[in-house]
C-alpha cells in the first residue's frame, strides 16, 4: 500500500510544480497563470519565462521520481525547499492577495509529501513477530 501511495503522492506534487511551465509561451499564459500581467516589459517576461521554465524542470525531476525510488529523496528536498522557500517570501511580503492561490497551492504540495514520510515512519514503528 505504500509504494502506490507514494506514487501518487508524487505524481500530484510533480504536477504541482510542472504546470507552471506553460509560462514560457508568453506574458498572456504568464498573467493566466499567475494572475499579474507582466504587460511590455521583456525582462520581466524573460525572469518570468526562466522562472517557468524552472518548475518544469524541477517539476520533471519529482514526476520522474514518483518512478525512480532512488531518487524521491532528492526530489522530495528540491520540492520541499522550492515550495517552503515561496511560502516564507510570501508570508514576509505582506501576503500580496495576487499570490494567494499560489501559496495555497504549495502549502497543499507540502502537506502532500508529508503523507509519504508520515506513512514510512508509522511502517517502521511497526515490529513484525516473527512467531
Amino acid at each position: 500500500m505504500t509504494e502506490p501511495l507514494t506514487k501518487i503522492v508524487f505524481l500530484l506534487v510533480g504536477l504541482i510544480n510542472f504546470v507552471p511551465i506553460m509560462g514560457v509561451m508568453g506574458p498572456s499564459t504568464l498573467g493566466a497563470l499567475y494572475g499579474v500581467e507582466v504587460g511590455d516589459d521583456a525582462t520581466l517576461t524573460l525572469l518570468m519565462q526562466h522562472r517557468a521554465m524552472l518548475f518544469g524542470i524541477l517539476g520533471g525531476f519529482i514526476l520522474l521520481a514518483s518512478f525512480r525510488a532512488g531518487l524521491r529523496t532528492p526530489a522530495m528536498m528540491l520540492g520541499y525547499l522550492s515550495m517552503l522557500g515561496f511560502i516564507v517570501l510570501y508570508l514576509g511580503s505582506g501576503s500580496p492577495d495576487a499570490l494567494t492561490n499560489i501559496f495555497w497551492t504549495d502549502v497543499a504540495g507540502c502537506v502532500l509529501f508529508a503523507v509519504p514520510l508520515l506513512v514510512a515512519r508509522l511502517n517502521a514503528g511497526q515490529t513484525t513477530d516473527p512467531a
